[in-house]
């Protein structure tokens, strides 16, 4: 199971809707609806890899990062993405996916466009110097009101461990509250 991700990247670029999309300005938006000024959600299908690199809520979510983000200050903790990683020897952003990598860990996001306009995003923390090994898929909802992103819900594809935790595996779970994406500056 270790490096999962970057078995089911390729059947995730080839099943995407939007492999090429272009996003310049860093927003989360495909370039080619951007100029669509037409009050709709159909606008805001689509998510690029620098989006999420840049504005995902990583100590709002359960990771390996919960340790440390529970001591850091509100603000550090609030504006915590994948970008601020900081001992990643190597970054990956393809059309559809980023991996980190650390001399300890292993981050993967792999984003799937589903029918309807609908957002999953897979994400992979992996200990490479240990047993940690979790994979979730989360639900993405664009807000129009807030103009963003949100996780509105996360299924527990698979976690290493005993029958105590493999029980956790394939449930689907709604956030009670919307998890909103950091915005951008």
């Amino acid at each position: 199971m270790k490096h999962l991700s970057r078995l089911i990247a390729p059947l995730f670029l080839v099943l995407s809707f939007n492999a090429f999309a272009v996003d310049s300005d860093g927003d989360g938006l495909d370039d080619s609806v951007e100029t669509n000024t037409t009050a709709s959600t159909e606008v805001y299908t689509y998510i690029t890899p620098k989006f999420i690199f840049n504005n995902f809520p990583l100590c709002k979510i359960a990771s390996s990062f919960g340790q440390a983000c529970k001591y850091w200050p509100l603000r550090k903790r609030d504006a915590f993405s994948p970008s601020k990683i900081f001992d990643a020897s190597e970054i990956k952003i393809a059309d559809d996916m980023i991996d980190i990598t650390t001399d300890d860990w292993f981050y993967s996001f792999s984003i799937k466009k589903l029918e309807g306009g609908v957002i999953e995003l897979q994400f992979t923390d992996d200990a490479t110097k240990g047993s940690y090994l979790t994979v979730s898929t989360f639900t993405l909802s664009w807000q129009e009101e807030d103009k963003n992103w949100t996780l509105t819900g996360k299924t527990l594809n698979y976690i290493a461990g005993g029958s105590d935790v493999k029980k956790m595996e394939d449930v689907y779970v709604t956030f009670d509250e919307a998890i909103p994406f950091i915005k951008s500056d």
